[in-house]
């Protein structure tokens, strides 16, 4: 039996450019706030349609939450770009989110300590609503191909060296494995770096692939605008996985017609 596997990450409820569901999207239609408005309906419509789509195909027999499922305190902005600062309520965000996505079955990976907890491990009150656990780093077998799943990978400023680093925990894996101290990978999955680059590698005539996800939190950090200089992905990745393990995937990603820069007329 084909088995549908969904991977999200990074939600960061509560941002004002984060994933958030309907219930608490605001009404601004004028002044500062007014394209936060746009871009929370426009990436929330996206993302429900999306998923109801694939449902209608097939049943999503697992959700993977790859971490970040909140903001946090903001506290390097004073709070000043959150809609939400009640880490609660945050959680609650999250977890509507992740029901719209409608899986049998859900697991979840810890994120980023900043925003999910220094002391304290939000996703694991995230992952109770679902009645499972979170982890910070797992392995999933679907029909015998291994998904190794885990938020953090490194980054590069520079457009060629994006692939580096997902393919440097590739070759890890494989270390791993051959020290038997790891399950061997076919799709490594790695998430926190809100672009989506991957690719390819022969081992004997197996293929094995690595990929880092898009984000469902749009553009609008004052970090990312004042400091990073990439390009930023919004949206998710789905597989399919046939039970003799041929598999089938996609990254879903959105064209935010909200958020688009442009330039001011003198």
């Amino acid at each position: 039996m084909t088995k549908r596997i969904v991977v999200v990450s990074d939600f960061h409820c509560g941002h004002r450019a984060g994933l958030t569901p309907p219930e608490w999207q605001a009404n601004l239609k004028r002044g500062r706030y007014a394209k936060w408005t746009k871009i929370e309906r426009e990436c929330w419509r996206w993302y429900a349609r999306t998923l109801k789509e694939l449902r209608r195909e097939r049943p999503i027999d697992l959700a993977v939450f790859a971490g970040d499922g909140i903001e946090g305190a903001g506290r390097r902005s004073g709070g000043t770009e959150l809609l939400v600062t009640d880490r609660d309520e945050q959680v609650e965000m999250a977890v509507r989110g992740l029901q719209e996505i409608g899986g049998k079955k859900y697991s979840l990976v810890r994120g980023t300590a900043y925003h999910v907890g220094d002391e304290e491990d939000w996703e694991d009150q995230i992952a109770r609503a679902f009645s499972t656990t979170a982890h910070d780093h797992e392995w999933y077998d679907v029909n015998g191909i291994i998904f190794d799943v885990k938020h953090h990978v490194g980054m590069s400023q520079v457009p060629y060296g994006r692939h580096t680093a997902i393919m440097r925990d590739l070759v890890w894996n494989s270390l791993w494995a051959e020290a038997k101290q790891a399950p061997r990978a076919d799709f490594l999955i790695r998430a926190h770096v809100h672009f989506s680059v991957g690719g390819w590698v022969f081992s004997g005539a197996k293929q094995r692939w690595a990929m880092t996800l898009p984000a469902l939190q749009a553009m609008g950090t004052k970090y990312g605008a004042r400091r990073m200089s990439g390009l930023v992905d919004f949206g998710f990745a789905v597989f399919d996985v046939d039970d003799k393990g041929r598999t089938q995937w996609e990254i879903k990603v959105a064209p935010i017609k909200s958020q688009v820069a442009r330039a001011t007329k003198v």
